[in-house]
């Protein structure tokens, strides 16, 4: 991995620092920062919207994502069907073997790693 996981952490905590009531929308890597903050206590969003989850770099780099993950509040993940990170029915089993509290899976057809279907993630984080 070619970034500061630890120092975008704490970034993304100083960022929401002060909000009462705030939502993530996050892409690739932005879902694993995201997720460890959550299990820190360092976020505290009402629901997440993640899309393109990088499960090749999570399976290799960042075990803390499996006992993270039951900590999220009620998360959309959208993934493209067959997102070279990972493709949607493994990402669908890894999110059922370490579930999320509440949370649904949208697959859309799909071979890249681009998510540009902006009126759906509008309509996601939107609730």
């Amino acid at each position: 991995m070619d970034m500061d996981l630890e120092h975008e952490i704490l970034e993304s905590h100083k960022l929401a620092a002060g909000l009462d009531e705030y939502i993530v929308v996050a892409k690739s890597i932005g879902t694993v920062v995201a997720t460890l903050a959550i299990k820190r206590g360092l976020l505290n969003p009402e629901y997440c919207v993640f899309m393109g989850f990088p499960l090749k770099l999570i399976v290799s780099e960042v075990p803390d994502m499996e006992s993270a993950l039951p900590q999220l509040p009620p998360t959309h993940f959208l993934h493209n069907e067959h997102d070279p990170l990972g493709d949607a029915d493994s990402v669908k089993n890894y999110l059922e073997a370490h579930a999320p509290q509440q949370y649904d899976l949208l697959v859309s057809p799909g071979d890249t790693h681009d998510y540009i279907d902006f009126k759906l993630i509008t309509d996601l984080a939107l609730g």
